[in-house]
């Protein structure tokens, strides 16, 4: 019996190590000042409702991995153990999960001493209490039937008795609290904290309770790292101070590391609102990137309309001044990297009749940046190709469009040429250029000559495809389609509502048409899964069926950096919930 209950002590701290707060004591109070890592849970009753729900459990039913869990020894015998102790202490499980961790939890880790502990606060202390006292009988009448010596052992310490089911874990109860180490000495010195309200503590850290200090009610759970300990490990510190081998992670975070250098502490808070639930990270800095290598990545924000044509499935802006970016190169990057950008800056520049791409470039080109990806509407007198992939546009802002326009026109007449020449010594379909007006707009467009063979449905792949591009006043847009640089024309009339751009970075998934274009290339899907998988048609149709009822119970994905706040930059990550789901 003691091999079946010491994991269900494990699974009963792993479902409890999700909350915290204070209604007695303060689980902070107990922890070291040399404390880096501290995290709670304050209300975990919205996580719960999404966990418990019957759509999230109809979800679990359809996956494989917990399909083959429900049918294992493992989970058999997690069950009965669950079934006595239902009997014990007269309630149903999921009810006494709620109550023994309805309180709060809390975490923190304290690498000086190598340990750590966690918090645990019961709504019901009587609970907490009869479920200790059975977890002792279980595991003694066990270990009694065995003919084996009991592996409990309990010890008082400052009137606080402590117990442990064996190894190196260590509980004991202090007021409301269940305290759980892998050291004894650890909860020793909790103790002697609670016992001494002077002691030091982690409550009284300045960094701490700035960071405390920000956190608003009705927070499921927040979390704090002490950077300026974390910055003095040498791995860390050596991470920091080397040059980057990864110019796309520089471009989209290269503000975040710049500020995770400088920042007091990094500070994470979970909550939610009108069936949104929102992730917030937060890092203190002193102001503006000005002067710095990386001062290119604040661009300077404009008056900017967010440009979505109907059935979006997302969107990706950002502000920042690429020009800058590759000027600042040299200081930024490993010797392999930058010696790959002098040859890019070679080949690009060919594209762009010698211009020195840097300056005359991407010096043209103003904040923000967007790329919009859409679902495709299908011309029925046209072949429809068997994979329907989403369009995608890139939309830019020229600082000087008269002057600068037709040289990204010619450059992309060069690259219709060179897929052309290309794809003809290859035997690939060839692209006709052409022109189009529409909305007093010049679309220039490149579209595949008709195959008089090709069937209309289930065509090849390349159909989904008609490169265009346009100017519209002072923004210049590359289209994977002629529709979606139309759409992108009257996204942008006057007219159109819209709300403005202002966030440093930002990324938007709409789960509604992202589940549409899965939806379209369904049969596709369910055939791949059957050859990759070796599953049968039932079964694939399940796990594609699976995908589409997940997305369908998620509105939105919203991932958001902010830098409205000189004082602070916040990265922020929302989901929005539909009903039965949320929160």
């Amino acid at each position: 019996m003691r091999r079946r209950v010491t994991p269900l002590v494990v699974c009963l701290l792993g479902l409890v190590a999700s909350v915290a707060g204070g209604q007695n004591t303060d689980p902070a109070r107990l922890a070291p000042d040399t404390t880096v890592v501290y995290a709670e849970i304050g209300n975990p009753a919205p996580l719960l409702d999404i966990a418990l729900a019957p759509k999230t459990q109809g979800l679990l039913a359809n996956v494989d991995g917990y399909q083959k869990w429900l049918g294992s020894d493992q989970y058999r015998e997690l069950r009965t153990v669950v079934g006595v102790l239902e009997s014990k202490l007269g309630r149903k499980w999921d009810a006494a999960v709620r109550d023994l961790i309805g309180g709060g939890v809390a975490i923190c880790i304290d690498p000086e001493a190598k340990t750590g502990f966690l918090a645990i606060r019961s709504r019901d202390r009587e609970l907490l209490t009869r479920l200790n006292s059975t977890l002792i009988e279980l595991i003694e009448g066990d270990a009694k039937t065995k003919g084996q010596p009991s592996p409990i052992k309990s010890e008082t310490y400052g009137g606080v008795t402590g117990w442990t089911f064996g190894g190196e874990e260590a509980h004991a109860i202090v007021d409301d609290l269940l305290l759980v180490s892998q050291k004894a000495d650890t909860l020793k010195a909790a103790i002697d904290r609670y016992r001494d309200p002077a002691a030091k503590n982690l409550a009284g850290n300045a960094r701490f309770a700035a960071a405390r200090a920000k956190q608003g009610a009705g927070g499921i759970a927040w979390s704090w790292v002490d950077l300026e300990a974390v910055r003095k490990y040498p791995h860390v510190q050596q991470a920091l101070s080397k040059r980057s081998d990864n110019p796309l992670a520089e471009l989209l975070l290269a503000g975040v590391i710049e500020s995770f250098k400088q920042a007091p502490y990094l500070g994470t808070s979970l909550g939610h609102h009108d069936g949104l639930l929102r992730l917030r990270l937060e890092l203190p800095r002193t102001g503006a990137a000005a002067g710095t290598p990386r001062a290119w990545f604040f661009a300077t924000e404009a008056n900017e309309r967010a440009l979505t044509p109907p059935g979006t499935i997302g969107t990706f802006t950002m502000f920042r001044d690429l020009a800058g970016l590759w000027l600042a190169r040299d200081e930024l990057f490993d010797e392999e990297i930058v010696a790959k950008f002098a040859q890019a800056d070679t080949q690009l520049g060919l594209f762009f009749s010698g211009r020195d791409f840097g300056p005359e470039v991407l010096g043209e080109l103003q904040a923000p940046l967007q790329f919009i990806v859409a679902r495709q509407d299908y011309a029925r007198d046209k072949p429809i190709p068997a994979l329907k992939l989403p369009a995608f546009a890139l939309v830019l802002q020229l600082k000087h469009p008269d002057d600068f326009a037709p040289e990204l026109l010619m450059t992309y007449q060069k690259v219709v040429g060179i897929v052309n020449l290309t794809g003809g010594q290859q035997g690939k379909p060839q692209l006709l250029l052409s022109t189009e007006s529409y909305q007093d707009v010049t679309i220039s467009k490149a579209t595949y000559l008709n195959d008089a063979k090709a069937a209309k449905e289930n065509a090849p792949p390349h159909y989904n495809f008609s490169p265009a591009c346009a100017r519209i006043g002072d923004h210049f847009v590359f289209g994977s389609t002629v529709e979606i640089v139309k759409q992108v024309v009257d996204a942008a009339k006057p007219d159109r509502s819209a709300g403005a751009l202002k966030d440093n970075t930002a990324f938007t998934v709409q789960t509604a048409s992202l589940a549409s274009i899965l939806a379209d290339n369904k049969e596709l899907l369910i055939t791949q899964n059957m050859l990759r998988d070796g599953h049968s048609r039932t079964e694939a149709e399940t796990v594609v069926q699976m995908l589409l009822d997940a997305l369908s119970s998620v509105d939105r994905f919203v991932v958001r950096l902010l830098t409205d706040d000189p004082a602070t930059l916040a990265l922020e990550a929302t989901v929005g919930c539909r009903a039965g789901m949320a929160p």
